[in-house]
């Protein structure tokens, strides 16, 4: 699997189904599942942690994070994939020839908001993302620059973390993305609560009583 490193926030961004373009100064070929990686460093070489923090204090950034809880820049996942998209077009910018238009037609289409989550300028290109899946622990790994290969063992955890486990009793198989390690699932089928354990090797699962005080609710409400 390849993998992409950004800089915090923009990854949290595009776990946060924020986020649906990646503006690049490059291209590239690569098309279909790309895991997104979040820098430990705060940016860009030379850029410090108050700069972090002030880029996430500021509109629409700050509004944004803490709508979905994140209240802090402590708070964001750092050094850690966070989630795994589908890459499904790479478009330029605009401003590729003398004379033509500042920016192509698809960016003004885009909303204000996107067009803030990214740097639209001129002779750039926009990577155009689906499909997002946030993994619900998100997984240590080192950055690097460009496109990377995650690591066989991470990308075990990844597929660990992106299957959809059955029931141990009835089959059925339920979306597990949403949960971390040790939540239970309900299964309506089969009338019984599983507990979800992410490993290297696979989900686990362990059918097990509701706890108590828990409502018996559907995939679908959880």
């Amino acid at each position: 699997m390849k993998c992409i490193s950004l800089s915090p926030p923009y990854g949290t961004l595009i776990a946060l189904l924020l986020k649906g373009v990646e503006t690049r100064g490059w291209s590239t070929q690569h098309r279909g599942p790309l895991a997104i990686h979040q820098t430990a460093a705060p940016g860009p070489k030379g850029t410090t942690e108050a700069a972090l923090w002030e880029l996430c204090s500021r509109a629409p950034f700050g509004a944004a994070l803490q709508a979905r809880g994140y209240g802090s820049v402590a708070q964001l996942p750092r050094g850690k994939i966070v989630a795994v998209v589908d890459l499904v077009e790479c478009r330029a910018t605009g401003g590729g020839r003398v004379g033509g238009p500042k920016y192509a037609d698809w960016v003004h289409g885009l909303s204000a908001t996107e067009r803030a989550f990214g740097d639209y300028t001129p002779g750039r290109y926009g990577w155009l993302l689906s499909d997002v899946v946030a993994l619900a622990e998100p997984i240590p790994a080192r950055g690097m620059p460009g496109l990377w290969d995650v690591p066989h063992a991470v990308e075990a955890q990844i597929d660990a973390q992106l299957a959809r486990p059955r029931c141990p009793r009835c089959g059925v198989q339920h979306d597990v993305s949403y949960r971390t390690n040790g939540d239970k699932v309900w299964c309506t089928k089969a009338d019984l609560w599983f507990q979800v354990w992410f490993r290297p090797e696979g989900t686990q699962l362990l059918a097990c009583d509701a706890p108590p005080g828990w409502p018996k609710l559907t995939p679908e409400d959880a």
